[in-house]
């Protein structure tokens, strides 16, 4: 799989794909995609939602508003 996406990167021109994914941060509709893909990030980057300071991944407007999400006071100090 991480081959054909590979592929696939090679393939499209750059401007395109930085389009389409950026379409694809802001997409707030239809829902039901919109938490899919977020579902699917959480799952793959396995992304620890206790950290966060609204844990429900659908609460989330758009994939923009989860990737930017404010963590709980103390969640990831600086050392």
């Amino acid at each position: 799989m991480d081959k054909l996406f590979i592929l696939f990167q090679h393939l499209v021109p750059q401007h395109l794909l930085s389009r389409c994914t950026g379409a694809l941060a802001r997409l707030r509709h239809p829902e039901w995609l919109k938490n899919f893909l977020i579902r699917q990030f959480i799952l793959h980057f396995d992304v620890d939602m206790s950290e966060a300071l609204e844990p429900d991944p659908d609460q989330y407007a758009c994939f923009n508003d989860f990737f930017t999400r404010p963590l709980c006071d103390g969640a990831r100090p600086w050392r």
